[in-house]
């Protein structure tokens, strides 16, 4: 076999797609713990009640461009609905139909004759190529681990030692050289650019005054307890935002909040994040625990003064005030002095800005990608 396809979910069920345009289902070896490459985001669309993709790019699993998975919603309904919003960029495939158009795919592609069920443990490069474990030997390599819509599993990252996590179960740690002339390449896509900006729900538009927002899921482990304790003693005309889909009984935190908190406990779709963020004047984090956010790196990408916990990569990225997890006190004394200091906020917030644009932008992390990889393959 040529190739080889570490991880079986969604990233990996594209990466195969795209391979099948030159090759032969048993020129594709897929290593990976689960034969339905959309498990994984069937259990998480159904806990959000996810009823609609977020685009048609991140609702179909084949390389093609328009009309895609619209002509095929215009057929079944029989109206030009679906292809109009998809030239508009409007269409939004349901999950019904994008796990379907999996199916669809499954059955076709030759996706069975390929996979074998099994967790890679190492890649390592041989004469040849690379041999995973005792599979065998493939020229080439492509380590999946994410895809639209999906999120890699807390602690997951592609560090200097290319460590990855795969499908939120799968660990493999590939190869720290390669053959000339052979790749090991890790799958991951992105799909944080807003095409459609949506305003502030209505309640909120008018809100005056300074705001802190809490953003993300609604989890035990974020601190909102403590979050809450903190704001009752904060000692400025401000309002805190609870932003998120809880994934926690909301009523002990309803119970803590005071007139100044507003509760949005739902879903927030791409399309409004906009909003939100270019509305609140302070981005809190209150974690127990963490490795890293991608709720900081949004504020930072919009300039914002953010407090966080000194947990985890939080303290390692240096931006914002940093208190010590648990907190309540030094929580509350941090919110106060931001919230009643525009000039201080916006210093925080250039500096954040900057941050988001220089090292820990996509062209330095794309920069530093390429110099490890090259460092890898010897070149």
């Amino acid at each position: 076999m040529r190739v080889a396809v570490v991880g079986s979910g969604l990233a990996g069920f594209t990466a195969y797609q795209s391979l099948r345009r030159a090759l032969r289902p048993e020129e594709i070896a897929v290593f990976g713990t689960d034969d339905d490459p959309a498990a994984t985001f069937r259990q998480r669309a159904a806990a959000i009640r996810q009823r609609e993709m977020r685009s048609e790019s991140d609702g179909h699993c084949l390389p093609t461009s328009f009309p895609g998975l619209s002509f095929r919603s215009a057929l079944r309904r029989r109206s030009p609905a679906p292809l109009i919003g998809s030239l508009l960029d409007r269409y939004h495939p349901t999950v019904d139909e994008f796990l379907a158009h999996v199916t669809r795919l499954r059955e076709r592609s030759g996706w069975q004759r390929s996979l074998h069920t099994a967790r890679i443990e190492r890649v390592r490069a041989v004469d040849g190529g690379f041999e995973l474990d005792a599979h065998g030997t493939f020229e080439h390599v492509l380590i999946a681990t994410g895809h639209p819509g999906l999120h890699v599993a807390d602690g997951s990252a592609v560090s200097a030692n290319l460590g990855v996590t795969l499908d939120g179960d799968d660990e493999v740690t590939p190869p720290l050289d390669a053959p000339p002339g052979r790749a090991v390449m890790v799958v991951r896509v992105d799909t944080t650019q807003v095409t459609e900006e949506r305003p502030l729900p209505a309640e909120l538009a008018t809100v005056e005054g300074p705001v802190a927002m809490f953003f993300g899921l609604l989890r035990p482990y974020k601190g909102l307890d403590v979050l809450l304790d903190a704001w009752r003693s904060v000692e400025a005309d401000a309002e805190l935002w609870i932003v998120g889909m809880p994934r926690m009984d909301l009523e002990p935190l309803r119970r803590a909040a005071d007139q100044r908190v507003r509760f949005m406990p739902r879903f927030v779709r791409d399309p409004e994040i906009p909003a939100f963020f270019r509305r609140a004047d302070v981005v809190v984090l209150p974690y127990r625990e963490i490795d890293q956010s991608g709720v900081l790196f949004t504020a930072m990408a919009f300039g914002k003064a953010v407090v966080l916990s000194g947990v985890g990569g939080f303290s390692e990225v240096g931006v914002g005030r940093v208190v010590a997890a648990g907190d309540p006190a030094a929580l509350s004394a941090a919110l106060t002095s931001l919230l009643t200091d525009a000039s201080e906020r916006r210093h925080l917030g250039e500096q954040a800005l900057a941050a988001a644009a220089g090292p820990y932008s996509w062209d330095r992390v794309a920069e530093q990608t390429l110099a490890l990889y090259r460092n890898l393959l010897g070149s």
